[in-house]
């Protein structure tokens, strides 16, 4: 539609301050496949402003995930350790004719 059509419109929802009387904002179309292409370009831009707030909700749900995880596998650890202690060391010796092998293993 061009501005006369859209005057129109407003005219028949009986909305008259919201035509457009100025001459500096009155367009028309040069003809029909630049009005499609609008369309299309106004389509697109609606789907992309859709998916762009699905994605930033999914990045949202995928930091309280990751938060949860964190404060769950904390809390679990945290039980584990007081359980067993704080730290856990195991020494052993292995000795042969020619060398002899101390170590220490740990777990803090």
């Amino acid at each position: 539609m061009d501005v006369d059509e859209y005057n129109e419109v407003m005219d028949l929802n009986r909305t008259p301050e919201d035509k457009i009387t100025d001459e500096t904002k009155a367009w028309h179309w040069d003809d029909e496949s630049s009005q499609e292409r609008f369309n299309d370009l106004r389509t697109h831009s609606r789907g992309y402003r859709v998916a762009s707030s699905f994605l930033l909700g999914a990045l949202v749900l995928n930091r309280v995930v990751a938060f949860i995880e964190l404060r769950t596998f904390s809390r679990r650890s945290s039980i584990k350790r007081s359980k067993t202690g704080l730290i856990s060391l195991s020494p052993s010796i292995a000795c042969s004719p020619n060398s002899m092998e101390c170590s220490l293993n740990g777990t803090f």
